[in-house]
Protein backbone atom coordinates (compact mmCIF):
# COMPACT_ATOMS: atom_id res chain seq x y z
CA UNK A 1 0.00 0.00 0.00
CA UNK A 2 2.78 2.33 0.51
CA UNK A 3 4.60 1.91 -2.26
CA UNK A 4 1.39 2.36 -4.35
CA UNK A 5 0.72 5.83 -2.84
CA UNK A 6 4.24 6.55 -3.41
CA UNK A 7 3.69 6.44 -7.27
CA UNK A 8 0.53 7.76 -7.71
CA UNK A 9 2.43 11.28 -5.81
CA UNK A 10 5.23 11.25 -8.22
CA UNK A 11 2.76 11.07 -11.22
CA UNK A 12 0.57 13.84 -10.05
CA UNK A 13 3.79 16.35 -9.75
CA UNK A 14 4.94 15.38 -13.20
CA UNK A 15 1.97 16.28 -14.72
CA UNK A 16 1.52 20.18 -12.96
CA UNK A 17 4.19 21.19 -13.82
CA UNK A 18 4.35 23.59 -16.86
CA UNK A 19 6.75 25.56 -18.98
CA UNK A 20 6.26 29.31 -19.40
CA UNK A 21 6.91 30.58 -23.08
CA UNK A 22 8.35 34.14 -23.03
CA UNK A 23 6.09 36.57 -25.07
CA UNK A 24 7.04 40.12 -26.63
CA UNK A 25 4.76 42.83 -25.61
CA UNK A 26 3.11 44.81 -28.60
CA UNK A 27 4.39 48.79 -28.92
CA UNK A 28 4.83 50.98 -31.72
CA UNK A 29 6.32 54.22 -32.40
CA UNK A 30 5.76 57.03 -34.81
CA UNK A 31 6.47 60.59 -35.59
CA UNK A 32 6.01 63.82 -37.26
CA UNK A 33 7.32 67.36 -37.33
CA UNK A 34 5.70 70.50 -37.56
CA UNK A 35 6.03 72.96 -39.19
CA UNK A 36 7.89 71.46 -42.21
CA UNK A 37 9.71 72.77 -43.80
CA UNK A 38 11.95 75.44 -41.54
CA UNK A 39 14.28 77.49 -41.43
CA UNK A 40 18.06 78.39 -40.10
CA UNK A 41 17.66 79.32 -36.47
CA UNK A 42 13.82 77.99 -36.90
CA UNK A 43 12.36 76.01 -34.11
CA UNK A 44 10.02 73.06 -35.18
CA UNK A 45 8.67 70.07 -33.00
CA UNK A 46 8.65 66.41 -33.35
CA UNK A 47 6.50 64.39 -32.29
CA UNK A 48 6.52 60.98 -31.03
CA UNK A 49 3.22 58.86 -30.57
CA UNK A 50 4.14 55.91 -28.44
CA UNK A 51 0.99 52.96 -28.53
CA UNK A 52 1.14 50.20 -26.12
CA UNK A 53 -0.87 47.65 -27.35
CA UNK A 54 -0.13 45.44 -24.99
CA UNK A 55 -3.40 46.25 -23.56
CA UNK A 56 -5.28 44.70 -26.12
CA UNK A 57 -3.57 41.31 -26.72
CA UNK A 58 -2.24 40.80 -23.30
CA UNK A 59 -4.35 43.22 -20.52
CA UNK A 60 -3.11 40.69 -18.17
CA UNK A 61 0.38 41.40 -18.90
CA UNK A 62 1.78 44.84 -18.23
CA UNK A 63 5.27 45.96 -19.55
CA UNK A 64 7.20 46.30 -16.41
CA UNK A 65 9.85 49.10 -15.78
CA UNK A 66 13.03 49.08 -17.76
CA UNK A 67 10.83 46.99 -20.49
CA UNK A 68 10.25 49.51 -23.41
CA UNK A 69 13.95 51.70 -24.71
CA UNK A 70 13.36 54.25 -27.29
CA UNK A 71 16.54 55.39 -28.79
CA UNK A 72 15.89 58.87 -31.39
CA UNK A 73 18.72 60.17 -33.29
CA UNK A 74 18.71 63.23 -35.26
CA UNK A 75 20.11 63.84 -38.59
CA UNK A 76 22.84 66.81 -39.83
CA UNK A 77 21.25 70.42 -39.67
CA UNK A 78 19.08 70.31 -36.82
CA UNK A 79 19.65 70.13 -32.92
CA UNK A 80 17.56 69.88 -29.92
CA UNK A 81 17.12 72.56 -27.50
CA UNK A 82 14.87 71.62 -24.91
CA UNK A 83 16.87 69.43 -22.07
CA UNK A 84 14.68 66.30 -22.30
CA UNK A 85 11.63 65.13 -23.99
CA UNK A 86 8.37 66.43 -22.69
CA UNK A 87 4.30 66.44 -23.34
CA UNK A 88 1.56 68.66 -23.98
CA UNK A 89 -1.32 67.10 -22.28
CA UNK A 90 -4.63 67.33 -23.44
CA UNK A 91 -7.24 67.13 -20.85
CA UNK A 92 -9.74 66.98 -23.02
CA UNK A 93 -8.60 63.55 -24.96
CA UNK A 94 -8.77 60.47 -22.85
CA UNK A 95 -6.08 58.55 -25.06
CA UNK A 96 -3.32 61.86 -24.42
CA UNK A 97 -1.14 60.10 -21.82
CA UNK A 98 1.86 61.57 -20.44
CA UNK A 99 4.25 58.93 -22.19
CA UNK A 100 7.49 60.89 -22.09
CA UNK A 101 7.26 61.07 -18.61
CA UNK A 102 6.78 56.88 -18.48
CA UNK A 103 10.52 56.94 -19.62
CA UNK A 104 13.87 58.25 -17.91
CA UNK A 105 15.64 60.27 -20.51
CA UNK A 106 19.71 60.70 -21.46
CA UNK A 107 21.50 61.99 -24.35
CA UNK A 108 23.95 59.46 -26.42
CA UNK A 109 27.47 61.05 -27.22
CA UNK A 110 26.28 60.90 -31.05
CA UNK A 111 23.14 64.07 -30.31
CA UNK A 112 20.79 61.60 -29.73
CA UNK A 113 18.09 61.26 -26.95
CA UNK A 114 18.15 57.61 -25.12
CA UNK A 115 14.59 56.67 -23.25
CA UNK A 116 14.36 53.84 -20.62
CA UNK A 117 10.79 53.08 -19.22
CA UNK A 118 11.03 53.83 -15.51
CA UNK A 119 7.77 52.17 -14.48
CA UNK A 120 5.02 49.70 -15.76
CA UNK A 121 3.25 50.31 -18.53
CA UNK A 122 -0.16 48.86 -18.67
CA UNK A 123 -3.35 50.37 -19.08
CA UNK A 124 -6.64 48.84 -20.20
CA UNK A 125 -8.18 52.46 -21.20
CA UNK A 126 -5.17 54.35 -22.19
CA UNK A 127 -3.17 52.85 -25.49
CA UNK A 128 -1.00 55.91 -27.07
CA UNK A 129 0.64 58.82 -25.71
CA UNK A 130 2.43 61.88 -27.14
CA UNK A 131 6.25 62.31 -26.51
CA UNK A 132 7.63 65.75 -27.78
CA UNK A 133 11.13 67.34 -28.98
CA UNK A 134 11.75 70.60 -30.18
CA UNK A 135 14.17 71.03 -32.96
CA UNK A 136 16.34 73.68 -33.75
CA UNK A 137 17.71 74.26 -37.60
CA UNK A 138 20.83 75.07 -37.54
CA UNK A 139 22.17 74.40 -41.26
CA UNK A 140 21.06 73.66 -45.14
CA UNK A 141 20.42 70.34 -45.18
CA UNK A 142 20.26 70.33 -48.95
CA UNK A 143 19.46 66.39 -49.54
CA UNK A 144 16.02 66.60 -47.56
CA UNK A 145 17.27 63.18 -45.58
CA UNK A 146 15.43 61.73 -42.71
CA UNK A 147 15.81 63.97 -40.12
CA UNK A 148 15.63 61.52 -37.37
CA UNK A 149 15.42 57.98 -36.89
CA UNK A 150 12.93 56.60 -33.47
CA UNK A 151 13.34 52.90 -32.82
CA UNK A 152 12.10 50.88 -30.19
CA UNK A 153 15.03 48.52 -29.06
CA UNK A 154 13.99 46.18 -26.44
CA UNK A 155 13.99 42.78 -28.18
CA UNK A 156 11.39 41.44 -26.07
CA UNK A 157 8.78 44.22 -26.14
CA UNK A 158 7.64 44.25 -29.34
CA UNK A 159 5.71 41.92 -31.78
CA UNK A 160 6.17 44.00 -34.99
CA UNK A 161 9.54 45.48 -35.23
CA UNK A 162 9.17 46.95 -38.79
CA UNK A 163 6.61 49.48 -37.30
CA UNK A 164 8.88 51.25 -34.98
CA UNK A 165 11.09 53.60 -36.96
CA UNK A 166 9.85 57.22 -37.58
CA UNK A 167 9.30 58.00 -41.42
CA UNK A 168 9.14 62.12 -41.13
CA UNK A 169 11.14 64.76 -43.32
CA UNK A 170 12.42 67.88 -42.29
CA UNK A 171 14.02 70.44 -44.74
CA UNK A 172 16.13 73.13 -43.59
CA UNK A 173 16.04 76.54 -45.91
CA UNK A 174 17.92 79.58 -45.79
CA UNK A 175 17.38 82.45 -43.69
CA UNK A 176 15.93 85.44 -45.75
CA UNK A 177 18.34 88.51 -45.43
CA UNK A 178 15.12 91.01 -44.64
CA UNK A 179 12.03 90.58 -43.38
CA UNK A 180 10.18 92.78 -45.84
CA UNK A 181 6.95 94.32 -44.02
CA UNK A 182 6.25 97.25 -46.40
CA UNK A 183 6.95 99.30 -49.86
CA UNK A 184 5.10 101.57 -51.46
CA UNK A 185 5.44 104.63 -54.23
CA UNK A 186 3.81 107.96 -54.44
CA UNK A 187 3.90 111.44 -56.32
CA UNK A 188 5.85 113.77 -54.57
CA UNK A 189 6.85 116.81 -56.53
CA UNK A 190 6.72 117.50 -60.47
CA UNK A 191 8.83 114.46 -62.26
CA UNK A 192 8.93 112.49 -58.49
CA UNK A 193 8.19 109.15 -57.42
CA UNK A 194 9.18 108.52 -54.13
CA UNK A 195 9.69 104.56 -52.59
CA UNK A 196 9.12 103.88 -49.03
CA UNK A 197 10.18 101.01 -47.33
CA UNK A 198 10.31 98.95 -44.20
CA UNK A 199 12.03 96.00 -42.79
CA UNK A 200 11.34 93.96 -39.90
CA UNK A 201 14.87 92.31 -39.58
CA UNK A 202 18.34 92.20 -41.23
CA UNK A 203 20.55 89.43 -41.34
CA UNK A 204 23.52 89.16 -43.76
CA UNK A 205 22.33 91.98 -45.65
CA UNK A 206 24.93 93.76 -48.13
CA UNK A 207 22.48 96.27 -49.91
CA UNK A 208 19.14 97.15 -51.46
CA UNK A 209 18.76 97.61 -55.01
CA UNK A 210 15.90 99.71 -56.20
CA UNK A 211 14.83 98.56 -59.93
CA UNK A 212 12.37 100.31 -62.41
CA UNK A 213 10.57 99.17 -65.29
CA UNK A 214 7.92 100.55 -67.97
CA UNK A 215 6.21 97.18 -68.95
CA UNK A 216 6.38 94.77 -65.92
CA UNK A 217 9.33 92.39 -67.55
CA UNK A 218 12.19 94.50 -68.05
CA UNK A 219 13.80 96.30 -65.32
CA UNK A 220 16.72 98.85 -64.92
CA UNK A 221 18.58 99.67 -62.05
CA UNK A 222 18.20 103.29 -60.41
CA UNK A 223 20.42 102.69 -56.99
CA UNK A 224 21.57 101.01 -54.06
CA UNK A 225 21.26 101.50 -50.24
CA UNK A 226 23.35 99.41 -48.17
CA UNK A 227 21.51 97.44 -45.34
CA UNK A 228 21.53 98.26 -41.10
CA UNK A 229 21.47 94.36 -40.61
CA UNK A 230 20.17 94.53 -36.85
CA UNK A 231 20.76 91.42 -35.37
CA UNK A 232 16.89 92.03 -32.71
CA UNK A 233 13.58 92.39 -34.45
CA UNK A 234 14.32 96.24 -34.79
CA UNK A 235 11.98 98.24 -38.02
CA UNK A 236 14.08 99.97 -40.68
CA UNK A 237 12.69 102.75 -42.66
CA UNK A 238 14.25 103.55 -46.11
CA UNK A 239 13.33 105.72 -48.86
CA UNK A 240 14.39 106.97 -52.50
CA UNK A 241 13.47 109.42 -55.18
CA UNK A 242 13.25 108.24 -58.39
CA UNK A 243 13.74 111.63 -60.50
CA UNK A 244 15.59 109.90 -63.68
CA UNK A 245 13.89 111.18 -66.84
CA UNK A 246 9.82 110.03 -65.51
CA UNK A 247 7.67 110.92 -68.38
CA UNK A 248 4.26 112.58 -67.64
CA UNK A 249 1.14 110.04 -67.11
CA UNK A 250 3.82 107.07 -67.73
CA UNK A 251 3.14 104.08 -65.84
CA UNK A 252 6.24 103.00 -63.54
CA UNK A 253 6.69 99.58 -61.66
CA UNK A 254 9.15 99.32 -59.00
CA UNK A 255 10.99 96.17 -57.19
CA UNK A 256 13.18 95.75 -54.86
CA UNK A 257 16.51 93.53 -55.15
CA UNK A 258 18.31 92.17 -51.83
CA UNK A 259 21.67 90.88 -52.34
CA UNK A 260 23.74 89.45 -49.31
CA UNK A 261 27.30 89.51 -48.36
CA UNK A 262 28.19 85.84 -49.85
CA UNK A 263 26.46 86.86 -53.31
CA UNK A 264 23.02 85.18 -52.75
CA UNK A 265 19.76 87.52 -53.72
CA UNK A 266 16.20 87.63 -53.56
CA UNK A 267 13.41 90.14 -55.49
CA UNK A 268 10.25 91.31 -53.51
CA UNK A 269 7.10 92.98 -54.72
CA UNK A 270 6.36 94.68 -57.29
CA UNK A 271 4.26 98.07 -56.99
CA UNK A 272 2.95 100.29 -59.64
CA UNK A 273 2.43 103.96 -60.15
CA UNK A 274 1.83 106.72 -62.51
CA UNK A 275 3.78 109.55 -62.69
CA UNK A 276 1.65 112.45 -62.52
CA UNK A 277 1.75 116.18 -60.77
CA UNK A 278 0.29 116.23 -57.27
CA UNK A 279 -2.16 118.78 -56.39
CA UNK A 280 -1.06 122.57 -55.85
CA UNK A 281 -3.09 122.61 -52.81
CA UNK A 282 -0.34 121.27 -49.91
CA UNK A 283 -0.49 117.92 -48.64
CA UNK A 284 1.30 116.66 -45.34
CA UNK A 285 2.74 113.25 -46.20
CA UNK A 286 2.93 110.81 -43.04
CA UNK A 287 5.05 107.50 -43.17
CA UNK A 288 5.30 104.83 -42.10
CA UNK A 289 2.02 103.86 -40.87
CA UNK A 290 1.28 102.66 -38.31
CA UNK A 291 4.88 103.70 -36.63
CA UNK A 292 6.60 102.66 -34.08
CA UNK A 293 9.26 104.84 -32.42
CA UNK A 294 9.48 107.44 -35.52
CA UNK A 295 7.27 108.80 -37.72
CA UNK A 296 8.04 110.91 -41.14
CA UNK A 297 6.34 114.35 -42.29
CA UNK A 298 6.63 115.66 -45.25
CA UNK A 299 5.05 118.94 -46.49
CA UNK A 300 4.33 118.40 -50.61
CA UNK A 301 2.92 121.79 -52.62
CA UNK A 302 4.84 124.34 -51.06
CA UNK A 303 7.50 125.96 -52.87
CA UNK A 304 9.36 128.13 -50.74
CA UNK A 305 11.69 127.21 -47.93
CA UNK A 306 9.55 127.57 -43.98
CA UNK A 307 8.75 126.10 -40.87
CA UNK A 308 5.34 125.33 -39.68
CA UNK A 309 4.19 124.95 -36.10
CA UNK A 310 2.54 121.59 -35.51
CA UNK A 311 0.15 120.20 -32.64
CA UNK A 312 -0.17 116.64 -31.90
CA UNK A 313 -2.92 115.31 -30.17
CA UNK A 314 -3.83 112.15 -29.39
CA UNK A 315 -7.38 110.29 -29.69
CA UNK A 316 -9.08 112.03 -27.06
CA UNK A 317 -8.04 115.33 -28.72
CA UNK A 318 -4.90 115.99 -25.50
CA UNK A 319 -1.96 117.95 -26.69
CA UNK A 320 0.90 115.55 -26.37
CA UNK A 321 3.74 117.65 -28.51
CA UNK A 322 4.54 120.52 -30.17
CA UNK A 323 7.12 120.70 -32.76
CA UNK A 324 8.29 122.38 -36.45
CA UNK A 325 8.13 121.17 -39.57
CA UNK A 326 10.22 122.31 -42.37
CA UNK A 327 8.11 122.37 -45.98
CA UNK A 328 11.23 120.86 -47.90
CA UNK A 329 12.81 117.38 -46.95
CA UNK A 330 11.60 114.66 -44.39
CA UNK A 331 10.76 115.65 -40.49
CA UNK A 332 11.67 112.40 -38.44
CA UNK A 333 9.19 112.77 -35.51
CA UNK A 334 10.49 111.09 -32.54
CA UNK A 335 7.50 109.25 -30.52
CA UNK A 336 9.50 107.73 -27.83
CA UNK A 337 7.36 107.26 -24.66
CA UNK A 338 3.75 107.90 -26.23
CA UNK A 339 1.83 104.92 -25.70
CA UNK A 340 -0.19 102.96 -28.74
CA UNK A 341 -3.27 104.74 -30.32
CA UNK A 342 -4.56 107.20 -32.95
CA UNK A 343 -2.88 110.48 -33.21
CA UNK A 344 -3.42 113.69 -35.56
CA UNK A 345 -0.94 116.20 -36.45
CA UNK A 346 -2.33 119.76 -37.26
CA UNK A 347 -1.22 123.39 -38.28
CA UNK A 348 -1.08 125.44 -35.56
CA UNK A 349 -0.42 129.63 -37.05
CA UNK A 350 -0.75 128.76 -40.50
CA UNK A 351 -2.86 129.14 -44.03
CA UNK A 352 -2.04 125.48 -45.07
CA UNK A 353 -4.05 123.83 -42.85
CA UNK A 354 -1.91 120.82 -42.71
CA UNK A 355 -3.57 117.81 -40.40
CA UNK A 356 -3.16 113.63 -40.93
CA UNK A 357 -3.14 111.01 -38.58
CA UNK A 358 -1.37 108.04 -37.87
CA UNK A 359 -1.42 105.03 -35.53
CA UNK A 360 1.51 104.38 -33.07
CA UNK A 361 2.43 100.79 -32.26
CA UNK A 362 3.78 99.98 -29.14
Amino acid sequence: MKVLLIFILFLTINITVSYCQPFQYQVTLSGNYAPYPITEEQNSELTLTFCNLTSLTLPQNPIPAGGVYILVNFGAGYERTNTVPFNRDDPNDPNDILAASLFTWSQTPGGGWYGISNTSIGSTTILCGKIIMEVLGTGMNNNAATTYSAVILSPNSDSSPGDNTGSANLQVNAVMPIELTSFTAFNSDCGEIRLDWETASERNSDYMEVLRSMDGNEYIALGRISGTNTESRSPKSYSFTDNFDLKDKQKYYYRLKQVDFDGRSEFFKIVSIENICPETKPTLDIYPNPAFDLVNLKVLGVKEQSQILMHLTNASGELVKTFYVNTKGVNAIDLKGLSGGVYQVMTVESDKNLTGRFIKVD
